[in-house]
C-alpha cells in the first residue's frame, strides 16, 4: 500500500506523460500481480461490470476467493 500511496503522489506531481510512463513502468516491475492490480483498478477508476452469472458462483473452482480474484481479473 505504502509503494502505491508513493505512486500516486509522484504520478500527481510528474511533469508530463513520459514521466509518468516511466513511473507506472517501475512500480508494475516491482510490485506482485495482485497489487498491480488492485492499482489499475485503482488508477482506471473503473467498476468492471459483473463477469460471473449467479450459476458459476457456486461451482465448485471458485469456493477459493482467489481462484474467484484470478477469474475476475481475466
Amino acid at each position: 500500500m505504502r509503494q502505491f500511496c508513493r505512486l500516486f503522489r509522484q504520478l500527481d506531481r510528474s511533469e508530463g506523460s513520459g514521466e509518468r510512463v516511466a513511473l507506472l513502468a517501475a512500480y508494475f516491475e516491482t510490485v506482485p500481480a495482485a497489487d498491480a492490480a488492485w492499482a489499475l483498478h485503482a488508477l482506471l477508476g473503473k467498476q468492471r461490470r459483473r463477469l460471473i452469472t449467479r450459476s458459476e458462483e457456486h461451482t465448485s473452482e471458485l469456493q477459493s476467493h482467489s481462484d474467484l480474484v484470478c477469474r475476475l481479473l481475466l
